[in-house]
């Protein structure tokens, strides 16, 4: 049984172990763990910023920049300068990317029928319902902080 204080070390296991399978299932070397960005952006129903797009992957805006930088140079993403604010970028995915988010989905999908294969939907649905009490738990941490 995990112990409380391994929690945190256990779910970056987790996502660690999650990525590296969905990496290896797109075999798309320039994506890197990047996937999570593209599928942020596609889920956005309205202009994205880059400031926007760091506070929905909880990341600073100088990590922000180098990543937008990376999926800009591989054509996955655009960027667009604001006109009514030029200090501030628009974010929306290029065609490639708009492939890949497909390819993605499709892998997801393979690798969650797989990954949830065989256990009891009940057990799932107690999983989906805790780990959304955490990320409420944690959302208001930060809120805090």
């Amino acid at each position: 049984m995990l112990q409380p204080e391994q929690f945190p070390r256990y779910f970056r296991h987790i996502a660690s172990l999650y990525h590296k399978v969905v990496c290896r299932e797109l075999d798309i070397p320039q994506l890197n763990n990047y996937f999570d960005f593209l599928l942020t952006i596609d889920r956005c129903e309205q202009q994205l910023t880059q400031k926007q797009l760091a506070e929905l992957m909880y990341i600073d805006k100088s990590a922000m920049v180098a990543i937008v930088n990376y999926l800009f140079e591989h054509e996955f993403i655009n960027v667009r300068l604001n006109p009514s604010d030029r200090r501030e970028n628009f974010i929306s995915l290029a065609e490639k990317g708009k492939q890949i988010v497909s390819k993605i989905r499709k892998a997801e999908s393979n690798i969650y029928r797989q990954m949830l294969n065989g256990i009891d939907k009940d057990k799932i649905s107690s999983l989906f319902e805790t780990l959304m009490n955490i990320e409420t738990s944690l959302k208001h941490i930060n809120s805090t902080l």
